[in-house]
Parts: C-alpha cells; structure tokens; sequence
C-alpha cells in the first residue's frame, strides 16, 4: 500500500509539473518578440516561426514537429536519486494574435546543481539518509522501550513462580506500572482464594475425622451389643433401646457431615433454627460419651434445669459435645461437675498431672478449635482454662455487652 501510494504520489507530481511547464511555455509564446529570422529566445526558450528553425539537437530529439497546442518532452537520466542529467521540451502554441510559435528549450539540471552547490548531497539521498537514521534511532527506543517493559514483566513472572503459603500472605512489590500492579493483586488475591478454600477442605476432614469418633463408636458398640444380645435372645424392650442408640448415632454422623462441610464452605448459609432444650441435649451427650469414663474413678455432679434456646440443634449439639469429651476423655479420676443455667453451660473437671500441661493435651485441640469457630459463628463465647489440676471450660450463649 505504502509503495502504490508513493507511485500514485510520484505520478501526479510529475503530471503538476508538466502542467506548469506547458503554461510556461505558451507564456514564452505569446510574450516573445522574434527578429527578423523569425527567432527569439526567452528564459532558455528558443522560439521560431517554423519548426526547421530550431536547433538541429532538438529536431533530432524530436524528429516529428509538435502538435498544436501539444507540448512533448525528452529525460535522459534516472531522476530517483537527484535531478535529470538533460531536459527538453518542445510545444506549438499561437501568439495573441493567432500565430503559430515553436517553442523548444534544453536543459541540464544536474550540472547546473552540481555548479551551484558542489558536493552537496541530492534531495533524495538526503531523505534516504534520514529515512535510515530516523528507523535506527525509532529501533533503538523501541528496543529500549521493550526491555523498560519485559524487566517488570520478567520480575512479575518470577514473583508469581515463587509464591508459596509464606510469600502469599505479604503485599505484592511494585511493579512500577498499574496494570501490572492489578495484575499481581488479582493473582495473589486468586491464589488465596484457592489456598482459602483447600485450607477448609483440610479443616473439614481434620473435623470430621475428629467429630465422627463418638456416634461411630457409639454405634459399633451398640451394634456389639445388639449382637450379644440377640444371642442371649433378651427381651424386645432392650433391644428396642439399642437400636434407638444406632439410630441416634447415625443420625449424628448425618448431621455432623452436613455440618462440617456447612463450615467448610466460604459463603456459609444459615442453618436452621430450633427451640433445644439444654438440660435434655446435655444429658443425651452425657449418655453417649459414657464410654470414655469406662473403668475410671470418676464422679459426676450434674446440676441441670429446664431451658430452651434459639439456636441450630446441630451446631450446639457439636460445641457442647467437644467440651463435654475433652472433660470426660482426660479425666483419669476425680470430679466432673457440669453445671447449665439458663445462659451458659459449666463443665469443670481435674486433670491429672501426669499429662502435663500442654494445651493440646488439656483439651486446646482440634475439637475446642471448631467449638470456638462454631460458637463464634453464632456470637457465643466459648473459653477453656486450665487451673493448677482443675480444667474448667465455659459456653456463654448470651455474653454480657
């Protein structure tokens, strides 16, 4: 396209230039006076009366007398790289008053450039040098310019392959330009995201593992029960029992699941609510965790009365059940007092010393985390301490302003 528009270019400058040169010499024509040959010469112009009458060089040029009103022109030369070595035109015009006039005139361009300006370069290699050092020096920007741009680049591509769960949790640096800025926070921004999310799958089989122990061995037991006494062919009531205790048990571990992956999910929605009595799921958990206190010389002081409050059956049934197993699971002996009012639930047990006192072992672990994350969730308070022997653990529904 940019070399037809430059031969398009290049035609019509060159028709221009006849045009001005054909009015030229018709002017020549009608202004000049001739003697009394019949000749007469004008700005390089020779003009005759008859066609014989111009020099014998031109008429070989043009063998053939011009047109009338007809201009002809002879280039020798490539005039690309600078102006023509010889020009000459020859045209037939008439005069003002009608007569005809040959004008015909020979030039040389480059010699008389050459005379006038000595070792001066043509137009056209002037312009081809500029041309050429115009496209070095717009390459070497554009270079520049490019690796100005992939430096920021290159660090954000390294920045990004070093991220890791250490690096993730600090700003990004500055990568000079705001595009790449944003680009960098919506990386990281996407990696914590997915870091969030495989972090709650983690949690969820970490909580499920830990919160299905109970109802599952709840259930085996009973189920070992069911099976001895089936042998020993006992009354329908008992069994009956046994089979409500399995029953129980799996649908705990139905509504732990759905619990868990409730708590698991970034945008939680809200579970339902019902009225739970306190004093009945307290005692319920009591009885299913019984298991834990097998063989151990351990007395237990319940204080319980009758109290219903809003709040998802499953959600509680999973905070209280947690506090009530860490009691019951590290109590070697001694007393455990539970203590349930209409606000909050106390459970207070000694702890024997040869456990020590690290946290984890003192009830701190996986199963108080996800009582606290739940109670949280539902604006209760959920706190655990350890005092000298005596672990005492409190669940406040209605926390003081």
């Amino acid at each position: 396209m940019v070399v037809s528009f430059s031969a398009v270019t290049a035609h019509y400058f060159e028709a221009g230039l006849d045009i001005s040169m054909r009015h030229s010499m018709r002017r020549v024509a009608w202004e000049t006076p001739l003697d009394a040959q019949g000749v007469g010469t004008n700005i390089g112009f020779t003009v005759t009366r008859d066609w014989n009458q111009q020099a014998e060089r031109l008429r070989k040029l043009f063998p053939d007398p011009p047109a009338k009103r007809r201009m002809v022109k002879y280039v020798e030369g490539v005039p690309i790289f600078g102006p023509p070595d010889r020009l000459a035109f020859a045209g037939r015009f008439e005069n003002q008053a009608g007569e005809v006039r040959y004008v015909a005139g020979e030039f040389f361009p480059r010699k008389e450039e050459i005379a006038r300006e000595p070792g001066r370069l043509t137009p056209v290699v002037r312009l081809i040098l500029i041309a050429t050092t115009s496209l070095v020096v717009f390459g070497v920007i554009l270079l520049w310019l490019l690796r100005t741009l992939a430096r920021p680049v290159e660090r954000l591509g390294q920045w990004a392959a070093g991220l890791n769960e250490q690096t993730l949790s600090e700003p990004p640096p500055d990568f000079r330009y705001t595009e790449l800025n944003a680009l960098a926070n919506l990386i990281r921004s996407s990696l914590d995201r997915a870091r969030a999310g495989l972090e709650r799958e983690h949690q969820f089989l970490r909580f499920a593992s830990h919160e299905l122990r109970t109802p599952i061995t709840v259930a085996r037991s009973n189920a070992e029960l069911l099976r001895r006494m089936i042998e020993k062919q006992p009354d329908h009531a008992r069994l009956t029992k046994v089979v409500e205790r399995i029953e129980r048990a799996g649908k705990t571990m139905g509504d732990l699941t759905e619990t868990l992956l409730w708590l698991s999910r970034e945008v939680p929605e809200a579970l339902p609510v019902d009225d739970v009595d306190l004093e009945t799921l307290t005692r319920s958990l009591m009885n299913d965790l019984q298991y834990l206190l097998a063989g151990k010389p351990v007395e237990i002081d319940v204080q319980t009365r009758r109290v219903s409050i809003q709040a998802p059956e499953v959600v509680l049934r999973i905070v209280l059940g947690n506090l009530l197993r860490n009691a019951f699971q590290h109590a070697q002996g001694g007393r455990i007092a539970i203590m349930q009012s209409a606000g909050a639930i106390r459970i207070q047990n000694d702890v024997d010393d040869g456990e020590g006192s690290a946290p984890e072992t003192l009830g701190f672990g996986l199963g108080l985390e996800l009582a606290r994350r739940l109670a949280t969730r539902y604006g209760w308070q959920c706190m655990a301490r350890q005092d000298g022997t005596v672990h005492v653990a409190i669940l406040t529904f209605n926390p003081p302003d």
